[in-house]
């Protein structure tokens, strides 16, 4: 085979690949810098090129045939031998391409969002792709930000590292110039504003808020919206303690004793740990020794 054959037939079996990881030709398109009408000519041009067919396309994504299947390993030895050359050779200014991190959505409870900014800051030729659709197929992503309360991390995964604080109940000082401060949790519960999140309702050790809370406004999945309220001066909420980093004007209850243990972690579900992912996780260990967020990594 020529070299002219063998770059547009490795193109498009990447192509095969990053399809079934994303389980969406957009989103595989997207993550690659590809306009989707080009990466999809990529597949067809494969199916002409074999005589086959890769894909049943369905309302919800799509499914990859037996054929799809059997390419697959076969194609990720290709890639994984790609990855070690490019760790082994290419210098970590000059790394390009992307690299998928999905986290929880509420990214302005999240201590990880501000190193990604530097990281992006200091290596500017790689994309970051920030994903947090529930929807997503975590398997398809570099990087998983994910709270252990919520969700456990799943089988044959690769932790990288771990995130872990109190949550107390803040406000703003607008809200607190309003209502005062309370004296007490019963005197809180009675009298105070609350919005909190869906998912510590269904936290036993949270159960008697959803009882005792006689002003419970607003329940919410979404971290950014309850954020939102509390900072206009809405309500109050219980949030990690390191939001009163990122938001100056957050005011913790200091005579409301109550707190929980938050946890989050990251892992990859890559079994071979791809050049930036290694510069991403060396990027993450730096921050944390300069302090800047506090997280502890699994050796």
């Amino acid at each position: 085979m020529s070299v002219k054959y063998q770059t547009a037939l490795l193109k498009e079996l990447l192509a095969l690949k990053e399809a079934v990881d994303a389980g969406q030709i957009h989103r595989a398109a997207e993550k690659n810098g590809f306009r989707q009408t080009n990466f999809s000519k990529l597949l067809k041009d494969l199916e002409s090129r074999f005589g086959i067919t890769l894909f049943q396309r369905t309302s919800t994504g799509l499914i990859p045939t037996n054929v799809a299947r059997t390419l697959y390993p076969e194609i990720q030895a290709i890639d994984t031998a790609l990855n070690k050359i490019e760790a082994a050779h290419v210098k970590e200014e000059n790394l390009t391409g992307s690299l998928t991190i999905w986290m929880e959505e509420e990214f302005s409870e999240n201590p990880i969002l501000k190193p990604l900014s530097l990281f992006y800051a200091r290596y500017p030729k790689i994309s970051l792709h920030l994903l947090t659709d529930k929807k997503t197929d975590l398997r398809s992503a570099d990087v998983v930000v994910i709270d252990k309360s919520t969700r456990a991390v799943p089988p044959h995964s690769t932790p990288l590292f771990e995130c872990k604080t109190h949550a107390h109940f803040y406000t703003s000082r607008d809200y607190l110039e309003k209502h005062g401060h309370p004296k007490n949790l019963a005197d809180f519960l009675e009298n105070y504003d609350n919005c909190l999140r869906q998912f510590y309702l269904n936290m036993p050790e949270c159960y008697f808020l959803l009882k005792q809370a006689q002003h419970l406004n607003t329940i919410s999945d979404s971290g950014t919206v309850i954020m939102r309220l509390v900072l206009d001066g809405d309500s109050v909420a219980l949030l990690p303690d390191w939001c009163k980093n990122i938001y100056q004007d957050l005011v913790r209850l200091e005579n409301v004793d109550f707190a929980l243990v938050q946890h989050f972690i990251a892992y990859t579900p890559r079994t071979e740990q791809h050049a930036k992912l290694q510069l991403f996780t060396n990027f993450m260990r730096e921050a944390s020794l300069d302090q800047r967020i506090p997280v502890s990594f699994f050796d």
